[in-house]
């Protein structure tokens, strides 16, 4: 399989070049007359890495975002098989289908061809990019190889945390019989999967439990007659112009509840941003509360009837698979809702790609917030990765110009 994969698309980048194929083929003479100019713009667009140019592409035409593309798939299948692990987080924020099938080969999620890829950093980064954003880890593939079967064959331990925490089966079998533990490329992959128990998981009982004023919440047929993009808009805006909100909920009042193909309601786009008045303007007209939104609204009361209630959200993550520590620093620093939550169990250390509340906190100078969370046991070196390389908190508190915090980190044992 990946033979005739890598055939094809060695034979795909001839034809896009315009160079003479073996056997006298006349692939790109056959794509340039079968597909509208459009795919083959996208398609060269994304393999490139051109952002700009994909978003001027999408502008013009949305529905091209998960059309059929030369080369067996869509935008992000080529995104994917190119290695661009920035576009593929770009086209997930603009609403790709994780979830979609390729035709040639047929069968197959990007997501399976991201757990797959040969550079372990950037399958994680694309992973990452899609499991946090409503791809199903155990979607099923043409040959029956999970993305935690081709995770744990090419060792990445990164990816196949993310996987499990997100739900993906350790004790599906191959069609062969294999489990992922039984392909485990080396020891410590091998390890990690014989242990899979004792692996953190997503726990977000919360999402859709109550309303603001404590009734229960009443979850609404996700299949909206609303058109997606208009959907995807309102989540969109939702992290930051009320004015927008007001408007597009004015027009269409069904959209309070929707969610983005990405998996993200409104409130919840403005909760991990620390937008508090769209967040306020959501749970007025009775849109549900989380654990996170109210950890980010500084609602001490409701953390703690939430985890009263079920202990086990101490693993609770919001939108984007954000960790619960980020919210009481998101919203401002609300040092006793973080104190709350770590009383119950959550981990001072939990993080998103290793960039950990610590580094929110840190970049934003909330001192008393930093000395919490180090005395409770956070990692002062922990490293981040961010688009900027791999960060401390004193690299971002440096580059943020918090010279009290980069005093503070210092004294602490911080490096970077």
């Amino acid at each position: 399989m990946d033979m005739t994969r890598s055939t094809f698309l060695k034979t795909l980048s001839l034809a896009a070049a315009g160079c003479a194929l073996p056997g006298g083929l006349s692939l790109a003479a056959d794509i340039q007359t079968q597909t509208p100019p459009a795919e083959l713009e996208l398609l060269e667009a994304v393999r490139s890495g051109d952002t700009q140019r994909v978003e001027a592409l999408l502008a013009k035409e949305p529905g091209l975002i998960d059309r059929a593309l030369p080369g067996g798939g869509t935008a992000l299948h080529a995104a994917v098989r190119a290695g661009q692990g920035a576009m593929v987080s770009f086209l997930v924020g603009k609403g790709a289908d994780s979830n979609a099938l390729s035709t040639d080969p047929p069968g197959f999620t990007p997501l399976r061809w991201a757990a797959e890829h040969a550079d372990l950093a950037t399958a994680e980064l694309m992973v990452d990019a899609m499991v946090v954003n409503g791809a199903d880890p155990n979607a099923r593939q043409a040959d029956g190889v999970s993305p935690l079967h081709a995770a744990a064959a090419a060792g990445n331990i990164e990816v196949i945390q993310a996987l499990i925490y997100d739900g993906a089966d350790p004790e599906a079998r191959t069609p062969d019989g294999k489990t992922a533990l039984q392909l485990a490329a080396d020891r410590e992959a091998a390890d990690l999967l014989r242990r899979h128990r004792d692996l953190p998981r997503d726990h977000s009982t919360s999402r859709f439990a109550y309303t603001a004023t404590g009734a229960p919440f009443v979850r609404q047929d996700t299949s909206s007659p609303l058109p997606i993009a208009l959907i995807h808009e309102y989540v969109a805006v939702s992290h930051g112009s009320i004015a927008r909100v007001r408007e597009l909920l004015a027009s269409h009042p069904g959209l309070l509840l929707t969610r983005a193909r990405w998996d993200e309601m409104a409130v919840e786009a403005a909760a991990h941003v620390g937008n508090r008045e769209i967040v306020e303007f959501q749970l007025e007209r009775g849109a549900p509360l989380s654990l996170c939104t109210a950890a980010m609204m500084g609602m001490l009361d409701r953390v703690g009837a939430l985890l009263r209630e079920d202990p086990k959200r101490v693993r609770e993550t919001g939108a984007h698979n954000i960790p619960l520590t980020w919210f009481p620093v998101v919203g401002g620093g609300h040092l006793e809702v973080m104190k709350a939550l770590l009383q119950a169990g959550t981990d001072v250390n939990s993080h998103k790609r290793g960039q950990a509340a610590l580094h929110l906190a840190a970049r934003t100078g909330q001192l008393e917030m930093a000395s919490l969370l180090l005395d409770r046991g956070a990692d002062v070196n922990a490293r981040a990765k961010t688009a900027q390389g791999v960060l401390t908190p004193l690299a971002m508190a440096t580059q943020a110009s918090k010279e009290e915090m980069v005093e503070m980190l210092r004294r602490r044992g911080g490096e970077g």
